[in-house]
Parts: C-alpha cells; sequence; structure tokens
C-alpha cells in the first residue's frame, strides 16, 4: 500500500508575482481570483509528513494561508531570489516546534552544493553561531546529489537536474506528480525521470513567445515537445507572469492543459 500525498501549489507566479509591485496587472484580469499568483513553490503533504519546495517572498503569506502548522523539511529547486528570499521567515517554523517541547528542534533543507553555497553567501546568519553566542541555528543543511532520491518521513521525493538559461535548477517527482519550475531545457535524465507521470507542474513562463525569444522559460510549443517523451495525461501550467491570464489561457488550449493557481490541490500516492 502507498502513502496518500496531497499536493498544494502554494504559488505559480513569476519572479515578481501578479499583479507585480504598485498594481501592474498586464494582460490579467484583476477581477479574477486566480490570476493572482504568488511566487512558485508548492507543498507535499502526507498525514504526517510536510514538505516544502522553496521559500521565495511569500512564503509566510502562503504557509498561513494553506493553514500549514508544522514543517519537516524544505527542498530547494534552485538559489534565485523568487525562491529562496522567504528564508528567513524557516527559522520560526523551528522556534514553533521548541515552544512546543521539541528543545533541539532544526528544520532541515536539502539543496545541491552550488544552491546551498549561494544561500550560505546569502544568508550566513542562517547557518552560523553568533559571534555573542545568543543566536544559533535553527536549520540544518543537507547536500544532495543530481538524481538522487529524497526521503522524509513517508515521503519519497525524486529528484532530477533541468537547464535554465545558462544555468540549472532541480526538478522533481513526487509519485505519479512531476514538478519542473524554472526549466528552459529539460535532460534526458530528467525526460526519463518523468515518464509515466499522470501530471505535470511545469514552467511555462513565456507561454506566447516563438522559440527565438525563449531565455529561461519555455513557451507551451517547448513544454508539448517535452511531453511528447514524458507522456502526462495533464498539464498544470505554472510560473506565470501578468502577460499570461487565466481564462484566456485555458480558452486557447485543450481541455489537459490548464493554468496552475495558487490552492490548487492534487493528489497522488508515493
Amino acid at each position: 500500500m502507498g502513502t496518500d500525498v496531497k499536493i498544494t501549489i502554494l504559488g505559480c507566479g513569476g519572479s515578481g508575482g501578479t499583479p507585480l509591485i504598485c498594481g501592474h496587472w498586464g494582460n490579467c484580469d484583476e477581477n479574477e481570483p486566480k490570476n493572482k499568483r504568488t511566487r512558485a513553490s508548492i507543498a507535499i503533504q502526507s498525514e504526517t509528513t510536510t514538505i516544502i519546495i522553496d521559500t521565495g517572498a511569500d512564503f509566510r503569506q502562503q504557509i498561513l494561508r494553506e493553514n500549514i502548522t508544522d514543517i519537516d523539511a524544505v527542498i530547494y529547486s534552485h538559489s534565485h531570489a523568487d525562491h529562496i528570499n522567504g528564508f528567513d521567515d524557516l527559522r520560526y517554523a523551528s522556534i514553533k516546534q521548541r515552544i512546543n517541547g521539541q528543545d533541539d528542534y532544526i528544520t532541515p533543507i536539502h539543496a545541491d552544493e552550488i544552491t546551498l553555497n549561494n544561500m550560505k553567501s546569502i544568508f550566513p546568519y542562517m547557518f552560523v553561531i553568533s559571534d555573542d553566542g545568543l543566536y544559533r541555528p535553527l536549520i540544518s543543511d543537507n547536500v544532495f546529489n543530481d538524481g538522487e532520491d529524497i526521503t522524509i518521513g513517508d515521503i519519497t521525493v525524486q529528484t532530477f537536474r533541468q537547464i535554465h538559461g545558462s544555468g540549472a535548477s532541480n526538478g522533481f517527482r513526487i509519485g505519479n506528480i512531476g514538478y519542473s519550475t524554472d526549466v528552459s531545457e529539460m535532460t534526458d535524465a530528467g525526460l526519463a525521470k518523468l515518464q509515466g507521470i499522470h501530471t505535470w507542474i511545469v514552467d511555462c513562463g513565456q507561454y506566447g513567445s516563438t522559440e527565438d525569444e525563449l531565455t529561461v522559460h519555455p513557451n507551451l510549443e517547448r513544454v508539448l515537445r517535452w511531453n511528447e517523451t514524458v507522456g502526462a495525461s495533464k498539464l498544470y501550467l505554472t510560473h506565470l507572469t501578468p502577460r499570461q491570464d487565466y481564462q484566456i489561457i485555458n480558452i486557447e488550449t485543450p481541455n489537459y492543459i490548464q493554468c496552475a493557481y495558487d490552492g490548487l490541490k492534487l493528489m497522488t500516492s508515493v
């Protein structure tokens, strides 16, 4: 018997969210609630375990919105600002556990070596004891290698490498659901890892762009080309920007393709 797992889209927005700062909605209808998007992140939850992928600037808001009361681990796709800038708030997940009696509780994070080194450079105080000894680390850092599985509690998350512009990111498979944000090209290993999934939450941040306009995100045509190998029967488009209206994209695409939205919940088994 597998473990039932719920995946919640905490955020499906691009690096600036929708609307952008100062109320810029772009092509999005501001009266459509599903156009209001926070930064890209998901929660993976069984009855006993909660894993978060990425802690962007909206992390606190997302956790409160979904009434998530405990966090067992965080896994990072990469170290771009919109995926890590809420990292400081993770301290309070550990503090809550300590208040509730787990005196030495430390929240584990998992990232590849480059991502972890970048985070240590940006948030050094999260990883070391302060000079006066008053502040101590409330997280523990764990490196995972390309393609390595990560098991937290009763949930196993499979990882794979992706190309993201001139850099890289990590994608994930949880049971029969794939999660690929911030990807401009899929690797052969990544496509192989995703084969057999039924649902793919996949970056389409440059929906509507031509091939020669693509930089760090894909358009729909590229996603569909990848899916010829992956074979997912349902695609949820994520990392969407104010250029991409929820209702318009759903009208323009076949029924098996749909915009993700903040708060969307999916089920799988691991």
